[in-house]
This record gives structure tokens, C-alpha cells and sequence, in this order.
């Protein structure tokens, strides 16, 4: 039995797809059991077949592959309207954890295609000047499908307390019904200062002016309008 607890939080695009690949070759010998632990869908679609999902240290659900992936991603739901810690999620030993939680200020009813996205990013630092917040959005197969920065705004942040946040609204989200994912970047000087991967998952469902046509396929990646606000 291998038991593989987030190797793929580190290293570059080639050692995870190295990495990935060994596990699988390692898996289909048919002698040999793959226990593969991690937050990445999209690693988790492509390396396993069952899944047991747990909450609270106990199991609460178990199954097929891709309907454990969609229970987890669902829970999503429940995080609009509240804070999710992001403070645990790991970082590389260089970067410093500035953002701390993250909010979904779209009520979950109206997180539809064509609709505007509200997410509201907490810091918590003793300062932070000429910064800037980025994002991307993922959907479930880990694909990028939205992307933008405050520094294509030309825009810093001008944060000095101890603790506050920023709003930032991506406008008419060009996004098919759906789970997606989003990550946070919070730079200097073109420098990484924090990074955090996925830190919320949410739902995106049709919107119902659009009549009853097949859902627009997901465009990207590409650079999405976004409104900031401090």
C-alpha cells in the first residue's frame, strides 16, 4: 500500500506529471493499492477511481470518483454568505500567509451565467503597502478559465491596518453551468508574496434569460472584467 498524503502541493508542472504518471503505473500493477490524499481535483480525477471524502475525521461519503469529486465540490454551497479560513492552507516555506479568509458575497441563488461575482479577500498583517491581489478561476478538470490583477488596473493596495479586505466584483462572468475554483495571488514588485490555491469552490448555474439553449461553452483562459473596491 502507497500512501501519497499532498506530494503534489510542491514542485514544478513536469516533477507533478512525472509524478502522477509513476503512481499510475505503480496502481495498475495490480498488486499494489494507491492511498492518494489531496485538495486537487483534477489529480484526484486522473489518478483514482474510488474516493472516500472526509469530514471532521470521519467518512461522509464514499464511492465512485467523480461522484465523491462533485459531494466535495457541492459543499461549496455552503460557504456563501461565510468566512472560509484560508490561513491553513500550506504555502512554500518562502512566502509569507497574508490572506486569511476569503468570502463569497454573491448570494449562492444568483451565482449565474452573466451574472457579476462578489468575493471579498481578507488580510492580516501588520502592513501591507503597494501590493497588488490577483486571481484565476478553474473549472473541475483544473483548467484556467479567468484571470485578472490589479496590477492591469494599475492599482496597489493601500491597506495599513492591522487587518482589513478588499472587494473585487468579476463582471458578467462568461462561465456554463458548473464547479469552479479560486486562487488568490498576492504580489511585490512581480514577486510572489502569497499564494493561495483554491481557496473557495463555488457553483455556477444557468441563467435562466438565456432561454433553454444548450449552456455557452467555458471560455479561457482569458482576462476578466473586475471591479475593485477598498
Amino acid at each position: 500500500i502507497l500512501v501519497v498524503d499532498e506530494v503534489l502541493a510542491v514542485g514544478d508542472f513536469e516533477f507533478q506529471k512525472k509524478a502522477i504518471g509513476k503512481m499510475k503505473d505503480i496502481s495498475r500493477g495490480g498488486d499494489r493499492t494507491v492511498l492518494f490524499v489531496s485538495h486537487n481535483m483534477a489529480s484526484v480525477r486522473s489518478l483514482c477511481t474510488r474516493g472516500i471524502l472526509l469530514e471532521n475525521g470521519r467518512i461522509a461519503f464514499e464511492g465512485e470518483i467523480g461522484e465523491v469529486v462533485q459531494t466535495y465540490l457541492s459543499q461549496s454551497k455552503e460557504s456563501n454568505g461565510q468566512l472560509v479560513d484560508v490561513s491553513h492552507i500550506k504555502r512554500p516555506k518562502t512566502l509569507r500567509a497574508i490572506i486569511s479568509q476569503v468570502e463569497i458575497r454573491t448570494p449562492m441563488k444568483d451565482i449565474k451565467t452573466g451574472n457579476d461575482l462578489t468575493f471579498r479577500v481578507f488580510f492580516d498583517t501588520e502592513k501591507l503597502k503597494d501590493l497588488v491581489l490577483g486571481y484565476s478561476l478553474k473549472d473541475e478538470n483544473d483548467n484556467s478559465v479567468l484571470a485578472a490583477s490589479m496590477r492591469q488596473y494599475d492599482l496597489k493596495l493601500p491597506v495599513e491596518r492591522q487587518k482589513d479586505y478588499i472587494d473585487f466584483t468579476i463582471e458578467d462572468i462568461p462561465l456554463s453551468p458548473g464547479n469552479y475554483a479560486l486562487s488568490l495571488y498576492l504580489g511585490e514588485k512581480g514577486y510572489d508574496v502569497d499564494v493561495v490555491p483554491e481557496a473557495v469552490h463555488f457553483l455556477v448555474y444557468w441563467n435562466e434569460k438565456y432561454g433553454i439553449a444548450t449552456p455557452m461553452p467555458k471560455w479561457g483562459p482569458s482576462f476578466a472584467q473586475t471591479n475593485w473596491k477598498y
